[in-house]
């Protein structure tokens, strides 16, 4: 009984994995220099927030969407990812994901996160390109350095990101780099390593990057250190923390980055911008109000 049991394991661990429903990440986007993309994150245990969200930010008509991680209310559940599939399907343009500690915790977790995406590179981490400008998605739910960004990542990071070849670079991660007294996550955040924190951060500085977004702590909060725009955006449905259910809009027009935070009514909450507003005028660069 245990031998067919075994060889029964073993065949199923070798079956193809299903093709993911969600649009494919793919590794460039030929979309010139004006673009608009949506960022959002931490939808798990808030299907009817979620489900909110997502029609919202499609009338945004966002170019691409990239979503934080935590997805899944329980480790590896089929039925789960097939509701996130159904929930995210109005989602009709390429759509990339980092993972979030709901996702990933072991190796097996690990491999059904793998076997339900169509993106980049490795899928836990990677990068794409939509024209001059540089996007990274981080893993920092890697089973084996939960909350760092250190070994092989933190190398191949140093050797991707390259302010000389790109006019812009964003950086996504689910875990916070720097919190604040009080969060509900103090210490449970890249944080948690401070050492790793402070050289991924110098690494980020170094490097020019534009702004790194981030989940996990269920709210909204920015700020600023050594020229980095760091944003936490978790607010695509799960139970909140602090603040109010939001998602991310940013248009970026050339030399200009325009970020908008959306609540689940359509309401603007916050914005700001980067960069020069470009000669064309001010309303080129605005776009939605």
């Amino acid at each position: 009984m245990r031998t067919r049991l075994t060889i029964a394991l073993l065949i199923f661990a070798l079956l193809p994995s299903a093709a993911s429903a969600l649009p494919k990440g793919p590794a460039r986007l030929n979309l010139g220099q004006r673009y608009r993309f949506v960022f959002m994150s931490d939808c798990r245990s808030g299907d009817r927030m979620y489900k909110k969200i997502v029609a919202a930010l499609v009338k945004r008509e966002p170019d691409f969407v990239v979503y934080g991680g935590d997805i899944l209310p329980t480790f590896c559940n089929e039925k789960q990812w097939a509701n996130f599939e159904r929930l995210s399907s109005p989602i009709k343009v390429p759509f990339y994901l980092a993972p979030g500690n709901h996702d990933i915790e072991d190796e097996r977790s690990d491999r059904f996160w793998a076997s339900h995406m169509n993106l980049p590179g490795n899928e836990r981490y990677y990068s794409f390109t939509v024209g001059d400008d540089l996007f990274v998605v981080l893993n920092s739910a890697d089973y084996r350095n939960d909350r760092k960004i250190t070994g092989a990542q933190f190398a191949w990071l140093a050797r991707t990101l390259d302010p000389d070849r790109y006019e812009h670079q964003f950086v996504f991660v689910h875990h916070p780099m720097f919190m604040w007294k009080g969060a509900f996550h103090e210490k449970e955040s890249l944080d948690r390593h401070p050492k790793e924190r402070d050289r991924l951060h110098r690494l980020l500085a170094e490097k020019e990057v534009d702004i790194v977004f981030h989940g996990h702590e269920h709210g909204y909060r920015r700020m600023d250190r050594d020229g980095v725009r760091y944003v936490i955006a978790a607010g695509a449905g799960s139970p909140l923390y602090h603040a109010f259910h939001n998602f991310a809009v940013i248009d970026v027009n050339g030399s200009m980055i325009e970020v908008k935070i959306i609540d689940d009514k359509g309401v603007l909450r916050d914005e700001f911008t980067r960069g020069t507003i470009p000669t064309m005028g001010r309303e080129a660069a605005k776009g939605d109000d």
